[in-house]
């Protein structure tokens, strides 16, 4: 099945509903600063999470990212954890397994600080 991608005057998206077609999901307008609203961000995130992309609409995360967020404590607005992916070129000597770990730390640190996280 495949999640609603509703536009605002739309109503609100619910998983019951169905996409008619790849919409987006918020307008540049509805936006912060580039981002979601913590209201909109709420309402999204747990159907994205079980939407299944397809051949019409890869907008969804089931595959890629159920297993990437814990939810417990969601409904009182928290994430206690998340993991993402990241790749790089093939490694082939120590000096570059020690750059690349050095890099990753570098950029994962670099998201917490942008996103505002311990």
């Amino acid at each position: 099945m495949q999640f609603p991608c509703c536009q605002p005057n739309e109503g609100s998206c619910s998983i019951d509903g169905a996409c008619k077609d790849c919409t987006t999901c918020f307008h540049q307008s509805d936006l912060y600063e580039g981002r979601p609203s913590t209201a909109q961000f709420k309402e999204k995130l747990p159907w994205f999470l079980k939407a299944s992309p397809s051949a019409n609409c890869a907008k969804g995360g089931s595959g890629t990212y159920s297993s990437s967020i814990d939810l417990t404590g969601f409904d009182s607005g928290m994430i206690r954890a998340s993991s993402f992916r990241t790749y790089h070129k093939p490694l082939s000597g120590q000096m570059d397994y020690v750059n690349a770990m050095k890099a990753a730390r570098d950029f994962s640190s670099r998201i917490s600080d942008s996103l505002k996280v311990l």
